[in-house]
C-alpha cells in the first residue's frame, strides 16, 4: 500500500499547483496593519445561522465557525504525508523566477488576503507570481499562488478579494485533502472495474474505465469550486466588501472566450471547474438576494489601480507576447470601455495590430496610438508605436516627428541610437 499511496500524493501534488510561503513577521505584521487601512468603512457583520447545506439558504449555507483548516494533520496519516509533499513543492517557489519581488505590491494583495481570513490570516500565504493568464491556486498548507494575469483582469479590490476569497474556501473546507481522498478512492476503483470488465469479456474496457475516472474526478473538483465560490463570497461580505463584483470578473472571462477563435475553451464533464456562465449566475444570485437586505460594502477601484500602476506595463507587454490576437483585443478593449487603465488599453490594442501587420492594420494602429496620445500627450510609448508604423508606412517626415516627440520623453531609452541614426543626428 505505501508505493501507490506515494504516487497518489504526488499526482494530487501536481495537480494542487502551489507557491512559496513567508513566516516572516514583519510581513504578516504589514499585512494586519494593511488589512485595517484598506477597509475604509465599518465592516459588515452578519449572524452565522447554523445551517446544513443547501442552495436555496442563500450565503447562509456556507459557515465558516465550525471549520478547523489551521489543524495540522499528524506525520503518519494521509493527509500528513500530502502536507509534507507540498512543503516541499512550496520551498521550491522561493527561488522561482516567476515571483514578482515588489514588497508594496505583495503587502497589498496579503493584506487583502488577511482581510478576508480574519484569524487566518497567518496562515494564508500569499505569493505572486508573474504569469500572464487568469489563474489563483490554493496548497492544503494555505499557500496560495496569484497571477499577474488575474491582477490584469480584475477591474478593483472587491474582484480580486472574490478571486482570493475563492481560494480561502478551497483552503477552509480541506478540499485538497477530500480531492486525494477522491483520487486514491477512484484509483483502487478503477483497478477493480479494469479486472472485472476484462474477465466479462467488455471490448476496448482501457478507455471505458478512463472515461469514468476521468469524469468522476472532474464533477468532484466542479462541487468543490462551486462551494469555494460560496465560502469566498461570505469571505467578501463579512471583510466589507461589494458581493455584487464577484461575478463581474466571469462576465470578462467569458467575453474572452468567446472572442479566442484559435484557442476556444469547450466546457465538458472533464473540467474541474463549473461553466464560467453557471459561476457568472450563481454568484449574481447569491449576492443579489443578499443587497436585498444588507448593505453592500466596498469596492475600493482607486486603491487596486494606485498599486498596479507601477506594473501595468510589465502586465500588458506580458499579455502581448502571448501571441493570442482575438483574446487580448477583446481583454484590452473591455478594459478601455471600464475606463480601467484606459490610454494604456489603447496603446496595447495598437501593438498588437502592428505586431500582426495584416491588411488595414497599421492605419487602425496609428487611430488607436493618437487615441492614447490624446488621453495623455506624456505616454511616450504611444509616441513610440505611432513612429514606428508611420515609418514602416514609408511617411517618413510623420514618423520623423513622433519619434522626436519620443526621444524628448525617454532621452536614454533602449534603441534612442537607432532612432537617431534613422532621424540623422547620431550621438
Amino acid at each position: 500500500m505505501v508505493k501507490p499511496l506515494r504516487l497518489s500524493l504526488l499526482l494530487v501534488v501536481a495537480l494542487l499547483h502551489g507557491c512559496a510561503s513567508t513566516d516572516n513577521p514583519q510581513v504578516v505584521a504589514d499585512a494586519f496593519q494593511h488589512a485595517g487601512q484598506v477597509k475604509g468603512s465599518d465592516p459588515i457583520h452578519i449572524p452565522l445561522v447554523k445551517t446544513e447545506g443547501g442552495a436555496d439558504k442563500g450565503i447562509d449555507a456556507y459557515q465558516i465557525a465550525n471549520l478547523k483548516p489551521d489543524e495540522k494533520p499528524a506525520r503518519d496519516t494521509m493527509e500528513g504525508g500530502l502536507w509534507m509533499a507540498v512543503e516541499k513543492v512550496e520551498a521550491s517557489y522561493k527561488t522561482s523566477g516567476k515571483i514578482i519581488n515588489h514588497d508594496a505590491l505583495n503587502q497589498y494583495v496579503q493584506g487583502i488576503s488577511c482581510r478576508l481570513a480574519g484569524r487566518y490570516c497567518a496562515n494564508a500565504r500569499v505569493y505572486l507570481m508573474r504569469v500572464p493568464h487568469l489563474n489563483a491556486t490554493m496548497m492544503p498548507n494555505g499557500a496560495m499562488q496569484v497571477w499577474s494575469g488575474l491582477l490584469l483582469r480584475a477591474r478593483n479590490e472587491a474582484q480580486l478579494a472574490a478571486v482570493i476569497g475563492h481560494e480561502l474556501g478551497h483552503y477552509l473546507r480541506r478540499h485538497s485533502l477530500q480531492r486525494m481522498k477522491s483520487t486514491i478512492d477512484t484509483s483502487n476503483g478503477m483497478m477493480v472495474l479494469t479486472l472485472a470488465m476484462a474477465y466479462g469479456g467488455v471490448g476496448n474496457y482501457s478507455s471505458v474505465v478512463s472515461l469514468i475516472g476521468n469524469s468522476s474526478l472532474a464533477a468532484y473538483g466542479r462541487d468543490h469550486e462551486r462551494e469555494a465560490d460560496g465560502y469566498g463570497l461570505r469571505l467578501m461580505i463579512e471583510s466589507g466588501y461589494d458581493p455584487r463584483e464577484a461575478h463581474k470578473i466571469w462576465e470578462n472571462v467569458l467575453k474572452e472566450q468567446k472572442a479566442d477563435k484559435e484557442n476556444r475553451v469547450h466546457f465538458s464533464i472533464y473540467n474541474s471547474h463549473p461553466p464560467s456562465a453557471e459561476r457568472q449566475h450563481s454568484l449574481e444570485k447569491l449576492a443579489t438576494d443578499y443587497t436585498r437586505t444588507h448593505r453592500a460594502g466596498e469596492v475600493g477601484t482607486e486603491r487596486y489601480v494606485r498599486m498596479l500602476q507601477p506594473h501595468i506595463m510589465d502586465f500588458i507587454r506580458d499579455e502581448i507576447d502571448l501571441g493570442n490576437f482575438d483574446r487580448s483585443t477583446q481583454l484590452f478593449e473591455s478594459m478601455a470601455e471600464d475606463d480601467f487603465f484606459k490610454k494604456q488599453a489603447s496603446y496595447a490594442q495598437g501593438e498588437l495590430l502592428r505586431l500582426r501587420g495584416e491588411k488595414g492594420d497599421y492605419e487602425k494602429a496609428l487611430a488607436l496610438y493618437r487615441k492614447s496620445i490624446a488621453d495623455d500627450t506624456e505616454f511616450s510609448e504611444a509616441h513610440l508605436g505611432l513612429g514606428m508604423v508611420l515609418r514602416r508606412l514609408k511617411r517618413h517626415d510623420e514618423a520623423k516627428l513622433a519619434y522626436r516627440t519620443y526621444l524628448r520623453q525617454r532621452p536614454e531609452a533602449d534603441g534612442a541610437t537607432f532612432i537617431q541614426r534613422y532621424l540623422g543626428t547620431p550621438k
